[in-house]
């Protein structure tokens, strides 16, 4: 089977990663006949295939492959348009959404307005395509109401990592001895923005002087949350890491994982931080509630700030039943090998039908 990946950039994003894992699997697996196309000189990640910048008006030679997967806006767009071109005649091609896209557009547009138009052209972009893969039950569900969405053609397939193990890393940060040994130290890793809620953490400091909170990575609400704890004065117990190559070495330190979102599609944070067998805080999507049951996480209500509270000191109270459970849904469910192997699955089917 040969199989092209066409993704915006090689950048260190959640999709491209989830690209990247899905290749070094199926290679494991022998299917050696694969390439990955990009578009922008943005080279942060390693691949184990052939990989080629290519340029949004030239097309690829796409008899060469069995299989065109394409994932992003615009190389959605680049295969809706070649498929109209007829340039796409033997290959089947599909497209995995990583995300609820009115939702997410709302937040990085600021424009519901913009944001509608633009989801609703991207699911027109989709209308080409053979398969359409969604990252959950839930967010199939949520397609399944989209115009120029064929529901006939949408699949799930949960993300998977690979089992990143904690003692794999031998990193040692300053930062951290200077904690006091009677903290309760709360991680996150994440892109920061609106979406991720982060203001949440912050906002329930000042009434529980023990915690420290720990973010790693950088966004445009940084600065905005950063004045925030100033103005709270809990600066001294709320770092900023920046951006980091290899965010999940700082796993070790955490005593609790968060995720206090307020949209997501399936972030790969929290299934490492699941193989990295942490205790986890999450908000209460639907998403997280289809993916872990409340007793391989912590589940508390959006902007209830008690039930935050409550759900910190109860979950470091439970800390080590929390990470033996989240660490065995982790191995039946969310490995990159069982990833790899549903859409293995679902490239052969398209193929026999």
């Amino acid at each position: 089977m040969k199989i092209a990946f066409i993704v915006p950039s090689l950048s260190q994003r959640g999709p491209i990663i989830v690209v990247r894992d899905i290749v070094d699997k199926i290679i494991c697996k022998g299917e050696d006949e694969i390439c990955v196309f990009y578009f922008d000189d943005i080279i942060e990640l390693k691949f184990s295939c052939e990989v080629k910048r290519i340029e949004f008006t030239k097309k690829i030679n796409f008899d060469d492959f069995d299989i065109i997967h394409s994932h992003g806006i615009r190389p959605d767009l680049y295969v809706f348009i070649n498929k109209i071109l007829g340039n796409i005649k033997r290959a089947k091609t599909v497209s995995t959404l990583h995300q609820y896209n009115y939702i997410q557009l709302k937040f990085e547009l600021k424009n519901k307005w913009k944001a509608y138009i633009a989801s609703n052209l991207w699911n027109l972009f989709l209308s080409k395509h053979d398969l359409i893969i969604c990252l959950s039950r839930d967010m199939k569900k949520y397609y399944e109401s989209q115009i120029f969405i064929n529901s006939n053609k949408l699949r799930y397939v949960y993300n998977g990592r690979p089992n990143l193990k904690l003692n794999n890393f031998n990193s040692s940060y300053e930062i951290f001895n200077k904690i006091p040994k009677d903290y309760i130290v709360l991680g996150t890793s994440c892109l920061i923005t609106k979406r991720k809620g982060l203001e949440q953490v912050i906002k329930v400091l000042p009434d529980m002087p023990n915690l420290y909170f720990v973010i790693v990575g950088n966004g445009e609400e940084e600065k905005e949350l950063k004045f925030l704890t100033h103005s709270l004065n809990v600066e001294n117990r709320c770092v900023f890491l920046g951006f980091q190559k290899n965010p999940i070495e700082y796993y070790k330190y955490f005593d609790i994982f968060i995720l206090p979102s307020r949209a997501e599609g399936f972030p790969l944070s929290l299934i490492e931080a699941a193989s990295a067998k942490k205790a986890i805080i999450v908000s209460n999507l639907d998403v997280f509630k289809e993916i872990f049951t409340e007793n391989e996480v912590s589940f508390f209500t959006l902007d209830n700030l008690e039930d935050l509270k409550n759900k910190i000191i109860y979950t470091y109270n439970n800390k080590i039943n929390f990470e033996n459970n989240v660490y065995k849904a982790f191995l039946d469910k969310y490995t990159s090998d069982i990833m790899a192997n549903n859409y293995l699955r679902l490239y052969l089917q398209l193929l026999k039908n």
